[in-house]
């Protein structure tokens, strides 16, 4: 006799809902021998923002930006340490057995992480992920970079040459000749940042991609205001270009990421986009020098579509899990 549930003619809604539960059933005994063998054990949020302040992070893997992920769209997020000789060494978090989340209507992108990990540990890493940051090299033992990887990451050069520096600083100074005038996003309520923003993301797309919504980005700029970071430009007194970029200092070094940003096509021949960036730049690598860490500056990932990034970034392949 046939036993089975196809067997018994139970309706196929029904089979297939057990079969959903068999998986995830699965899946949580693959995830719980996953860390019970790499020696991870299980933690609070307020366990894994400790161990970020000791080791630092990205802004995806940020505890207040978890921390907003779970609280604004509901997401489980479950934490994970481990420890060396009794002491913290690592720490990571699970998006439902993975390290990336896509499906955000939040300004965050999970495209550069870099998990709080000791810079001298060797780490087994028990979950999914194809995004981790070039950073990781090194800390991360089950995980490797290809230039044949489609997902790729574009970090701002540590450098740029002579003439390069030539270049910006006289588009900079035509800029601000034809009127044009750069301020700090310090000077702007969140209400503000959010209208300027959602307006020049608006004209910088023109319905190609859709801007976060204005509630959203108001609570963002001011949850977050310690971390939001670089210039506005104007053109006679009104703004021409603007990106969302966060900052976050760690022990080691500043991490910046530009998120998105718009800008108003009719001053496109000022060269707005790159005095943005260039301003961007240097006020970043003037904070990274003033506190003497590392300078990381990412630009997200790389599509070949995007040009631009080729001449600002090197290119890198993303590292993913072998696990």
């Amino acid at each position: 006799m046939d036993y089975t549930l196809a067997g018994l003619n139970i309706p196929l809604r029904v089979r297939r809902e057990a079969h959903e539960i068999s998986l995830k059933r699965a899946g949580m005994l693959t995830t719980h021998l996953k860390l019970k063998t790499t020696g991870w054990e299980a933690c609070d949020a307020s366990a894994y923002a400790q161990i970020y302040t000791l080791f630092g992070g990205s802004i995806c893997t940020h505890p207040r930006v978890l921390a907003y992920l779970a609280e604004r769209e509901g997401v489980a997020i479950q934490y994970y340490l481990k420890k060396v000789n009794d002491q913290p060494v690592a720490a990571i978090f699970s998006l439902n057995g993975s390290l990336e989340y896509k499906k955000s209507s939040l300004p965050f992108v999970f495209d550069d992480l870099i998990l709080p990990i000791k810079a001298e540990a060797k780490i087994i890493l028990p979950f999914n992920a194809k995004r981790l940051s070039p950073h990781s090299q090194g800390v991360i033992v089950n995980s490797l970079r290809h230039n044949l990887f489609k997902k790729k990451i574009a970090h701002i050069k540590p450098d740029f040459s002579v003439k390069t520096a030539k270049k910006r600083a006289g588009e900079a100074r035509r800029f601000r000749k034809m009127g044009g005038r750069v301020d700090d996003v310090s000077a702007f309520s969140p209400g503000e940042l959010a209208v300027i923003y959602q307006r020049l993301f608006n004209l910088r797309w023109q319905n190609q991609l859709t801007c976060t919504d204005i509630t959203i980005l108001t609570e963002t700029f001011a949850l977050f205001r310690d971390l939001i970071f670089g210039k506005i430009l104007f053109i006679n007194d009104s703004p021409c270009a603007f990106d969302l970029n966060y900052k976050v200092e760690c022990p080691d070094w500043y991490y910046f990421e530009d998120f998105n940003g718009g800008m108003d096509p009719q001053f496109k021949s000022l060269g707005i986009g790159s005095v943005l960036l260039w301003e961007n730049i240097l006020h970043a690598k003037a904070l990274a020098s003033l506190s003497e860490k590392k300078f990381i500056f990412s630009l997200g990932a790389y599509n070949p579509a995007w040009h631009y990034k080729q001449q600002w970034c090197d290119i890198m392949p993303s590292r993913r899990t072998l696990f």
